[in-house]
């Protein structure tokens, strides 16, 4: 018998051809094969789980109503509103002016404030940026959050609130944009009844 717990899992099981029977192939921390001439399948108890909501303070999905990415200008020129002042950069890499950023495709670049570039090599990242069905996509990744770094996520976010039918998904939660600027005060999830 083997316990439930953090090295105990399964991540993917796949059917393989062998010369008789069937082969189930399971990937967990140790990889092994089930063969047998037969399985018999019972139908099992359905358990049902509701997980209380949470958001992440790291990772976010937008979809909004945009036909266009947004340029790189454009950040710059919003959060320096919020009195950031940005700059763009790849993983460890030299500063770039929004100018000099690849215009449409700069998924794979960083957010970072100016004055961090040389101390930092990292910021908020640009994970998915694209346009489908006249809609924008858009994932932000900020694994290696730091207190000042903090407001431009929460700014950017509150950009991305505004934007026309803005979805928002974080963490198991999602928000409408104006829900999102209230969570971003009050840090109350929605509620699933």
């Amino acid at each position: 018998m083997v316990n439930v717990g953090d090295d105990n899992y399964i991540e993917c099981i796949e059917a393989s051809k062998v010369e008789n029977g069937i082969c189930l192939d399971f990937s967990t921390p140790a990889t092994f094969k089930l063969v047998a001439d037969s399985f018999e399948i019972e139908e099992q108890e359905l358990i049902k789980t509701t997980f209380k909501p949470w958001a992440s303070e790291t990772e976010m999905y937008l979809t909004t109503d945009l036909s266009e990415i947004p340029r790189p200008e454009f950040w710059k020129e919003k959060l320096s509103k919020f009195g950031h002042e940005i700059l763009f950069r790849y993983y460890a890499g030299a500063e770039r002016l929004p100018e000099q950023v690849p215009y449409p495709d700069y998924q794979g670049y960083y957010i970072q404030l100016a004055d961090r570039i040389n101390t930092t090599q990292e910021g908020i990242f640009l994970k998915y940026l694209k346009i489908e069905n006249g809609k924008l996509s858009l994932s932000l990744s900020f694994e290696n959050k730091d207190e000042e770094l903090k407001y431009v996520w929460n700014d950017l976010t509150t950009v991305l609130s505004d934007f026309p039918n803005a979805k928002i998904n974080s963490g198991n939660c999602e928000f409408i944009g104006e829900k999102w600027k209230r969570y971003l005060i009050d840090k109350l999830l929605p509620t699933t009844e």
